[in-house]
């Protein structure tokens, strides 16, 4: 019973990290302080919540 706990949250974990591929590759905005990428705008990082969110397609350095 264990392996099969075990096996499942392998897939989960591979499943989130394939999602955040995916949303990264898609995403519009970035977080200048954490990184983190968003399809859509926010006021504030859901993450981390700095106020300085930028385009992806911005040449500034993070």
């Amino acid at each position: 019973m264990g392996d099969m706990f075990r096996e499942l949250g392998r897939r989960v974990e591979q499943f989130k990290q394939d999602v955040d591929a995916a949303a990264a590759e898609n995403a519009d905005y970035r977080c200048r302080e954490c990184g983190a990428q968003f399809a859509v705008h926010h006021d504030r990082c859901p993450d981390c919540g700095a106020a300085e969110l930028v385009p992806t397609t911005t040449d500034d350095a993070a």
